[in-house]
């Protein structure tokens, strides 16, 4: 789990990750067409936030953006939140190989079906003990 946290804290969220729908899930690109060397999603539901296992099959690439969600074995959650952290190879590689960028979201379902994403925060402590939550905003790019 360090190398987990060593990513976690050299990220930043600087507006770099852009976030939209395909197909109810999320998709994700970054500014300027930069190619996208991996990506990974932190869930931050619950007290211990976990990333989520990556496989070959649980993302596709639409020529756009890189949805997730599509495999069942690893089902996206609904009105959850989460962060992504996007790995890009650092311009100037004298300190550090790549870079992360990082964004945080949540995608809302309704009970008619009907998608919606937005924010996510980190609640102050008397709402949530500090744990992350869905905001009412809609997602824009910081």
């Amino acid at each position: 789990m360090g190398y987990a946290n060593s990513f976690v804290n050299l990220s930043k969220e600087d507006g770099e990750v852009l976030i939209s729908l395909v197909d109810n899930y999320p998709c994700f690109s970054l500014n300027a067409n930069k190619e996208i060397s991996s990506f990974y999603l932190r869930d931050m539901g619950g007290e211990d936030p976990k990333l989520l296992p990556l496989q070959e099959n649980n993302f596709h690439y639409n020529g756009h953006c890189v949805s997730y969600g599509y495999d069942v074995s690893h089902k996206f959650i609904y009105n959850s939140s989460y962060e992504i952290y996007i790995k890009v190879a650092a311009e100037d590689m004298k300190k550090y190989r790549y870079r992360y960028h990082k964004a945080s979201f949540c995608v809302l379902k309704s009970q008619k079906g009907t998608t919606r994403l937005v924010k996510a925060r980190k609640s102050h402590f008397w709402e949530t003990g500090g744990q992350f939550k869905c905001t009412d905003q809609d997602w824009t790019q910081k």
